[in-house]
């Protein structure tokens, strides 16, 4: 049959080039999707509610939230956060859930919440994205005096368009001064008239609601009517005359109605100039390369050059990615290109080996463009990688035409196509147990499926299509000397080859169990991040007059670009923008001490980061139980033991101390016999005190907020404040003849974990210390007398991180395993197929003892890369076992060389991650089986000949 498609003059020809016209047509539609789909869910609640403590939102707000969303199913931790004004809650559904469905419930749970509430909240805000990680772009706009509507303009123009674009969850702005209307009241007049500030509130919103309409309910219709209350102007509102207390007095008598800048909760400044800072999160299955040329349009038709920096760009990095990745497949290409003219002779045969090779590089790319995978990095790695293997079929054929007439080499084909056949499945095995790795490693999926493509396509390719075109070609001739392979030309004698050879597989089996592995996956970043943690009293402008000092410093070293701070009450987060190619890793750490060295006050915690061999893991753990102070006693008091442990190389407690607060206690007595109750007084006390929102004001499309203020003639200290007179009943008196006073300590931020109250801490350890850091940690707690009702608990990564590295290394057995039943299957022959698979622990042993002389653990790129190379270097023993050395010599040479160098570039790129580490095995593990299969294996095969039979 294959004599007669072989002969055949035109069909061959044909379906070739239909082929190709068929894959460029459905694949010419490319994108660069993340394909990402492992990741598992995660979802953002927040809430806001200005004016009330944390511990008022965990009671009113975040318990009967977190009460409804117990119900939905499929949701693996909920972990929440209420602080002043604000409770942010995420939820992490389990890895497969269903994203829609999941949405849905929340959003019904939130429904039902926010229904069931007597509070004045607006709809709680709900994004897809893990607010605990950094946003995906980060982009920072420059104010001055010259452009001060461009507050405004971000917020109401600018900002809507970010939202509106697909795949982008949440957009938050910060340092932006926001116009609002404030009802500026003089307290000493209210009080003369008899009026509390309350009271004044309520009258304008009865005189100018926001929203008023009348709904009309018949049996087939449901009609709603608009009243028609709102003031257009001010100045109406202002002139307004209302009734309080049987008389009628105008607004204006009472309060003052102008606009002003919103009051912010942060200074956010660039390189020590005011600047508006824009956080952008990207959905979790967004394509982040196609999104962020989207932003960079925003901002391009919104802005003028220099008017904004880019901090980071998650997009633009992949990109970058994605560019050195194709530079590495253009670079092996051309490297097997040049190597192809060094083995064979005669352009006749040169050109149709080039020709076939480009062809299933081609095809691989259009068919998954046609199957809808987008070519992203993942998919020009695996290619990559894939291409000297990929190219053996062909060079492996042509080498059988070398010298032989047609009918000669027709019949060595059909003798070499049952090794064909065993060559690619022993390399198509071995991808199939890492499918499962997808939750564990984000692309890999994408990465095996383009070089289970790329194989079966070239050995389709090569089977088909290329023997046809050899048999029109005459006096093709393989360049390589025939040199004798015999064992007569070897250095060593059996027993020491023998010896050698056993003792390169127990050492590979001693490193492969006694290396530490890590399972986190590692990404380097251009970013450095600090947080600067003060006393909780410290003011906002305080922190920021500290921090501009350490920023004139920092902005004098070689290779900072940039220096973003975000200074709030008691904290400063900082974000040091460099250049990677002017600021080298050694010097990074010289950042770090001078920063450590410029913190003169409060504590700093630094975030280089950089990836080493050996990286960082973040331990967290979480003090659960009822009271959130004896959370963070226990946690206090752990800590300091954490400190001592070998491996540990920082320890941080997550949370501040206790803020003072002052309580007003009331005395119930005296309010009761003047006519009061403790509400009402607590509610003067409330709009005396705060400037709460009480209506909103539209004009020219702008919704502003109005808020009452008391027009304040000195510093508002606690002594004056005591003394101020309030309206108790008909008469007045002073605060302090109302209440007694009392200092208190008060938590600011309320943590909860899965419904319990907790307090966090985080240890961080080297990546390979982490098994036993964690057990020491366990017995540390253990042995700790928390009390009753409380518990702890390690973060979802760390508990994950174990499973991680005995699942990547099943997966590896599994392929091995997977190897032995196909050999065995073949040969019938379960020993010979042992011996076969004996060189694959033979050829780690050289990677593996360079990773222990670099002091590196083993990754999840290091497995994947040695389950990968297995089927290469079994291979060769195949070849070995069944004709011999001198045989198949060549095959084996182009093999291997042709695998070394499609790997060298890869492994050469400034990229990090687990493709670097699959590349350096696939390059040296195929080293190592050269050089055994040349030097010790035939030496292997023929002393246990007699076993094999």
């Amino acid at each position: 049959m294959l004599e007669k498609w072989y002969q055949n003059s035109k069909i061959p020809v044909f379906l070739f080039f239909a082929i190709s016209v068929m894959l460029l047509y459905f694949g010419r539609n490319f994108n660069s999707e993340s394909n990402n789909n492992g990741k598992s869910l995660c979802y953002t609640i927040e809430v806001f509610y200005p004016g009330m403590s944390g511990s008022f939102l965990e009671r009113e707000i975040t318990l009967p939230l977190e009460n409804n969303l117990s119900s939905i199913k499929k949701i693996s931790e909920i972990r929440s956060v209420s602080e002043d004004n604000k409770v942010s809650i995420n939820i992490y559904f389990e890895k497969g859930a269903d994203k829609m469905a999941s949405f849905c419930n929340l959003s019904n749970a939130i429904d039902d919440f926010y229904g069931s509430t007597n509070h004045p909240i607006q709809r709680p805000s709900i994004y897809f994205s893990d607010s605990n990680i950094s946003p995906d772009f980060l982009y920072a706009i420059y104010k001055d005096d010259v452009n001060k509507n461009l507050e405004t303009k971000v917020d109401k123009e600018f900002l809507p368009l970010l939202e509106g674009l697909k795949n982008v969850s949440k957009v938050l702005s910060l340092g932006n001064d926001l116009k609002e209307v404030i009802v500026a009241y003089c307290n000493d007049k209210l009080l003369s008239v008899k009026i509390n500030p309350n009271d004044l509130a309520a009258a304008i919103q009865k005189t100018n609601p926001f929203n008023s309409s009348i709904s009309l309910e018949s049996k087939y219709s449901l009609e709603r009517m608009n009243v028609l209350t709102k003031f257009p102007e001010l100045a109406q509102l202002s002139e307004l005359q209302i009734r309080i207390n049987n008389q009628y007095i105008k607004f204006n008598e009472l309060a003052s109605f102008g606009f002003k800048e919103k009051e912010k909760e942060e200074i956010v400044k660039l390189n020590g100039k005011n600047c508006i800072e824009i956080e952008i999160w990207a959905t979790n299955t967004a394509n982040k390369i196609f999104l962020s040329k989207q932003i960079q349009e925003k901002f391009d038709a919104f802005f003028k050059t220099g008017e904004y920096v880019v901090l980071h760009d998650s997009g633009k990095e992949q990109f970058e990615s994605l560019k050195k990745i194709s530079f590495a497949l253009i670079q092996s290409l051309v490297l097997i290109l040049i190597l192809i003219p060094l083995i064979f002779r005669g352009e006749k045969i040169l050109c149709p080996i080039i020709m076939f090779f480009i062809s299933s590089l081609v095809w691989t790319i259009f068919l998954l463009s046609a199957l809808k995978i987008g070519i992203n990095h993942f998919v020009i790695a695996g290619i990559s990688i894939s291409l000297g293997i990929n190219v053996d079929p062909i060079l492996m054929i042509s080498e059988l035409k070398s010298g032989k007439s047609n009918n000669e080499f027709l019949r060595e084909l059909k003798k070499v196509i049952p090794t064909l056949i065993s060559s690619i499945g022993t390399n198509l095995i071995v991808f199939i147990p890492f499918f499962g790795a997808e939750n564990l490693v984000p692309g890999i999926s994408i990465l095996i499926t383009s070089m289970i493509l790329m194989s079966v396509i070239s050995f389709f390719i090569a089977l088909v299509f290329f023997p046809w075109i050899l048999l029109q070609k005459k006096n093709v001739k393989f360049k390589m000397a025939n040199g004798n392979f015999g064992t007569k030309n070897f250095v060593f004698n059996r027993r020491i080859s023998i010896f050698i050879y056993a003792a390169l597989i127990l050492l590979s089996f001693v490193l492969l169990v006694s290396m530490e592995k890590d399972s986190t996956l590692k990404m380097e970043s251009n970013i450095i991040s600090a947080s600067l943690e003060y006393n909780p009293e410290k003011m906002k402008e305080y922190i920021d007059e500290k921090v501009l000092k350490i920023v004139e410093e920092i902005k004098k070293e070689e290779g900072i670009e940039d220096v973003l701070t975000v200074c709030r009450k008691g904290n400063c987060q900082l974000s040091i923008k460099y250049n990677k190619k002017k600021l080298k890793k050694k010097n990074i750490k010289n950042i770090t001490f001078k920063l450590n060295e410029l913190v003169k006050e409060g504590f700093i915690f630094i975030d280089d980061g950089l990836t080493e061999n050996n990286g960082k893991h973040c331990m967290e753990i979480a003090i659960e139980g009822k009271d959130p102070m004896e959370c963070r006693k226990i946690a206090e008091k752990a800590v300091t033991k954490f400190k001592d442990i070998f491996g540990v190389e920082e320890v941080v407690l997550n949370f501040k101390s206790p803020e003072k607060n002052i309580e007003l206690i009331p005395k119930y007595d005296f309010l009761r016999y003047y006519g009061s109750s403790p509400v009402e007084f607590g509610q003067t006390l409330y709009w005396n005190m705060n400037t709460p929102v009480i209506d909103k004001y539209k004009k020219n499309k702008t919704e502003y907020d109005v808020r009452i203020k008391e027009i304040k003639s000195a510093d508002l200290t606690l002594d004056n404040m005591l003394n101020k007179n309030i309206l108790i009943g008909e008469n007045l008196y002073k605060i302090t003849d109302c209440v007694s006073t009392n200092y208190k300590e008060e938590i600011g931020n309320l943590y909860r974990k899965n419904s319990r109250d907790c307090a966090y801490c985080s240890v961080y350890v080297k990546s390979s210390e982490v098994k036993k850091v964690k057990k020491k940690i366990q017995k540390i707690m253990e042995e700790m007398q928390m009390g009753e009702g409380y518990t702890y608990s390690f973060d979802r990564q760390t508990m994950d991180f174990e499973e991680n590295c005995k699942t990547i290394t099943i997966f590896f057995f599994v392929a091995v395993i997977l190897l032995f039943i196909l050999l065995t299957a073949l040969n019938e022959k379960p020993f010979s197929s042992l011996l076969i698979l004996s060189i694959i622990p033979a050829s780690f042993a050289f990677p593996l003892g360079i990773k222990l002389f670099r002091n590196s653990c083993l990754c999840l790129g290091d497995f994947m890369g040695m389950a990968l190379s297995a089927g290469i270097v079994v291979n060769n023993a195949i070849l070995i076992e069944s004709n011999g050395l001198e045989t198949n010599y060549k095959s084996i040479f182009i093999t291997n060389i042709t695998t070394i160098i499609g790997s060298i570039p890869v492994l050469l790129t400034d990229s990090s991650g687990y493709i670097k580490d699959l590349s350096f095995h696939m390059m040296f593990s195929s080293i190592a089986a050269l050089i055994i299969s040349f030097v010790l294996f035939p030496y292997v095969v023929m002393n246990f000949k007699k076993y094999i039979g």
